[in-house]
């Protein structure tokens, strides 16, 4: 009501949501927008991550995919985004890999493209 736009990342690492993966539904039917990890898709260790990472989504309930980056000196965390995203277009329709990907980020944060990072 109040025109506030809410995103929660990586709820594939709260407890609560991974002792109960219903929640995450609950969640987005309150109108709060998901975002994953790109590294807890496909490289984490926390299989409880990866696996509810995976779940959200093949059930098509994360809105956006993110790298989790803190820093680029050496020890912090790196983005792995290119893993993420293949898992992406491996495992669901193109369409919303396509969206989570980029489209969605561009209808939210009001802009017209997002330019694309070259390889």
């Amino acid at each position: 009501l109040a025109g506030i736009n809410t995103i929660l990342a990586h709820p594939e690492r709260y407890r609560a949501i991974q002792q109960n993966w219903d929640l995450a539904k609950y969640i987005c039917d309150l109108g709060v927008r998901l975002q994953i990890n790109a590294y807890d898709l496909v490289l984490t260790q926390n299989n409880q991550a990866r696996s509810l990472a995976q779940w959200m989504a093949e059930e098509r309930l994360i809105s956006f995919i993110g790298s989790d980056m803190h820093g680029t000196r050496e020890g912090s965390r790196k983005p792995h985004m290119k893993e993420g995203i293949r898992w992406l277009y491996e495992n669901v329709d193109a369409t919303y890999a396509d969206d989570v990907v980029r489209k969605n980020a561009e209808k939210y944060l009001g802009i017209e493209k997002l330019p694309v990072a070259s390889k």
